[in-house]
């Protein structure tokens, strides 16, 4: 399946990746290409937003994990958004759920923008 990734400023200070299709290691270096991009803006919140995302291998699992201790490092808050049930299912199987910030868009909006 072929994927693609955005990046965009949702509000000051909140940048959200977007992947949508597979997250894969085929796909992984743009996609570390893409979250360090939106690193280097300096946000005190990166969302990883899932909502399009069908599908992610240990390859993206231990990519997230290496990116989620960059950002701790750099004291930004990121969380994965709209995980599918798929998804979550992966994370909570290897107990992962526990180590990452996980919301649906609702609560996102609801904790962190403004408006």
């Amino acid at each position: 399946m072929k994927s693609s990734i955005s990046i965009k400023e949702i509000q000051s200070g909140i940048i959200s990746v977007a992947v949508q299709g597979s997250f894969t290691l085929d796909n992984l270096h743009q996609v570390e290409e893409a979250l360090n991009e939106a690193l280097e803006k300096g946000p005190s919140i990166l969302a990883l937003d899932c909502s399009a995302m069908d599908y992610l291998d240990s390859s993206a699992i231990g990519s997230l994990v290496k990116f989620f201790n960059k950002t701790v490092n750099r004291k930004i808050r990121m969380i994965l958004l709209d995980l599918n049930e798929e998804v979550l299912r992966v994370l909570k199987l290897i107990r992962l759920e526990k180590f990452f910030v996980i919301k649906t868009r609702t609560e996102f909006e609801r904790e962190f923008i403004s408006g």
